[in-house]
């Protein structure tokens, strides 16, 4: 089982920019980790509002991960 809150702050400790770390957590809180899947389609525009960037720093941040 994932420990989601091991996870997050493995993120926030990483290396990665701010925006690759807001689109990073916002996936982890978008998957439900017993079952490995997403309840709901995952879109940019659904990690836009999940995380408060705009689609277009999703994007990059989701290329450059």
């Amino acid at each position: 089982m994932i420990n989601t809150l091991k996870l997050i702050r493995s993120v926030l400790n990483s290396d990665l920019k701010q925006s690759e770390k807001l689109t990073l957590i916002a996936c982890i809180y978008k998957v439900d980790w017993r079952t490995w899947r997403a309840d709901y389609p995952i879109s940019t525009k659904s990690l836009s509002n999940e995380s408060g960037l705009g689609v277009r720093t999703i994007v990059r941040a989701l290329h450059t991960l």
